[in-house]
């Protein structure tokens, strides 16, 4: 059994904090975009920070797809656009700062457990 040494736990403590999913993907991308060397701390927290956008873009992408930012009638009109617009402005807003309704909160885990699902198990092997 192999002892753990000064460098492993100082990953640990700089690296436990972040999502597993998604700093398993940013590692994933970082090797697949063809890096000569392995990465320190920093390359893995920048990574992890683009595979976080792309995963919430993705989220947010798969919500409006889905229609939840739209008016209940089916009207295109320009109200309704503007309507749209700024019910999707507002869910950003929730989502950079983490402050969320909880009605909101249980939507979007559902949306985020479902994006997890398909990040870790992509079935063609392609990273995002």
């Amino acid at each position: 059994m192999r002892e753990k040494n000064g460098s492993d736990e100082v990953w640990i403590d700089m690296l436990s904090t972040y999502d597993y999913n998604i700093m398993l993907a940013a590692t994933k991308q970082y090797i697949a975009d063809g890096n000569e060397y392995a990465p320190s701390i920093a390359n893995l927290i920048v990574a992890y920070k683009k595979q976080q956008e792309r995963f919430t873009d993705d989220i947010l992408q798969k919500m409006e797809e889905d229609g939840l930012f739209n008016d209940p009638s089916d009207s295109e009109s320009e109200i309704a656009l503007w309507n749209k617009k700024n019910r999707k402005r507002k869910v950003q807003m929730y989502v950079m700062t983490g402050i969320m309704p909880l009605w909101f909160k249980t939507i979007y885990q559902r949306y985020q457990s479902k994006e997890i699902t398909c990040l870790v198990t992509n079935k063609k092997g392609e990273l995002k």
